[in-house]
């Protein structure tokens, strides 16, 4: 499977991304309640000013499929360099197939190139398919459930990466 990755287009594309948010959140906590069309306008337009090469969309041919909200220029207290992933995102038709891992291994890429140490998401609990899919890619849950933020995962990036 072919995907391109290609940094978000807001003129472009926007609808399309407050779709893809707004699906995460119906996946996640089976309702909209809480979800804000502004705070995710917000966010996206941060994100396209200062990390536009973490703001991504996926594409397959000419079908936009998905799309990763992540940033590698992260330090922890250590001083060491890791990634935080805050939007792994496929649409439906292509949930459980090879592109998730695709997508995967362009992340885990992306945090190598950057010489980043080790990875950070969550997920909602609820999102079986998610924490499923973390598992058997080597991440581990860290510390207690956030109610409000959901399970820490953290995957360390093995030598071949970092």
């Amino acid at each position: 499977m072919k995907l391109e990755f290609r940094p978000v287009n807001l003129e472009k594309n926007l609808q399309h991304s407050i779709k893809f948010r707004q699906d995460t959140w119906l996946v996640s906590y089976g309702n909209l309640d809480g979800y804000s069309e502004k705070d995710t306008i917000n966010w996206f337009e941060k994100l396209a000013a200062s990390n536009p090469f973490g703001f991504i969309h996926i594409w397959l041919d000419d079908a936009l499929i998905g799309q990763l909200e992540f940033n590698c220029q992260l330090l922890d207290d250590k001083q060491k360099p890791f990634v935080y992933i805050n939007l792994f995102y496929l649409i439906d038709a292509y949930r459980g197939k090879n592109a998730a891992n695709v997508i995967h291994e362009y992340v885990m890429q992306q945090a190598a190139t950057n010489q980043c140490e080790y990875a950070l998401l969550r997920y909602i609990p609820g999102n079986i398919r998610a924490e499923k899919f973390y598992l058997k890619h080597a991440w581990n849950k860290v510390g207690e459930v956030d109610p409000m933020r959901g399970q820490l995962m953290r995957r360390e990036l093995p030598p071949s990466f970092s």
